[in-house]
């Protein structure tokens, strides 16, 4: 029997649903990338606060010190004394700024990536049009709304450029790696990890379709993990009562079938007993 399950390629009854499990794990991967991606900024906006503040204090300081408007300003443009270089401060803050959009960018075009993998492992061409126009929907909506937020913060032009190639290069790279994996077979025969990846794909979809509802009563890192326990704990008992259930089914089967052994022995007794 586990020969034949190994040459047909079929993985053994599991006590819960695998399929949803690993749409559900597509669901939580971007739901942590996205909370990472949120804990990251946060901490980057504090830490820029904090370096306002002690900055501010410290110019105050050395207004203090100084005497005369002319040496007020010199001193606010240079902050001699202290070893101040607003240059060199808007320098990093630039660097930071730049790196934390392209760190957004890259947690978008997780999505896509997932989007365009979705695409690439279908089998028929009417499905890969089906989804195709779908994937298009929703990133020309996204592709819109980075553009209005570049153009917003002021960012600089070859910044855009890398912007926006790296967020639309993914969607191509996730069809071209569907297209590598199952080569128009479709992924239920093209083994294994396809199936899997395209569960993870349609997890990252659920999301897409779910997060705008959900956003509004996230509260950060610690609520993902509450809801990851949970599923974990409704998870484990749906793998409990189901192996109940089995090994229920199994001892009311070998009950029937010994109390019809039983009677059936007991009609040749009797028939017996009467000759």
């Amino acid at each position: 029997m586990k020969k034949a399950k190994e040459t047909d390629g079929r993985l053994p009854e599991l006590p819960i649903y695998l399929a949803a499990l690993i749409m559900c794990s597509g669901f939580f991967m971007m739901y942590l990338v996205e909370e990472l991606v949120h804990v990251y900024i946060t901490s980057r906006e504090n830490k820029t606060a904090n370096t306002s503040f002690t900055r501010v204090l410290s110019i105050r300081r050395n207004n203090d010190e100084e005497e005369g408007e002319t040496q007020v300003i010199k001193t606010l443009e240079t902050s001699q004394g202290h070893g101040h270089s607003h240059l060199a401060i808007q320098s990093d803050d630039t660097i930071v700024s730049a790196l934390r959009g392209l760190l957004v960018v890259l947690a978008l075009s997780i999505h896509e990536l997932f989007e365009g993998l979705a695409v690439g492992l279908e089998a028929s061409a009417r499905s890969v049009w089906y989804m195709f126009g779908a994937v298009s929907a929703h990133k020309y909506i996204i592709a819109f709304c980075i553009g209005v937020e570049l153009l917003a913060a002021g960012t600089k032009r070859w910044l855009s450029i890398v912007y926006i190639f790296t967020f639309s290069f993914v969607s191509a790279l996730g069809i071209g790696v569907g297209i590598l994996l199952v080569g128009g077979a479709g992924a239920a025969s093209a083994g294994l990890y396809s199936v899997v990846l395209q569960g993870l794909a349609c997890g990252t979809l659920v999301y897409v379709v779910f997060f705008e509802v959900w956003r509004q009563d996230r509260t950060g890192i610690m609520q993902f993990l509450c809801a990851v326990a949970g599923f974990a704990l409704m998870v484990g008992l749906e793998a409990v009562a189901e192996s109940l259930q089995a090994d229920y089914y199994v001892k009311f089967q070998y009950s029937a079938h010994y109390s019809v052994l039983t009677s059936f022995q007991e009609e040749q007794e009797s028939l017996d007993r009467t000759r």
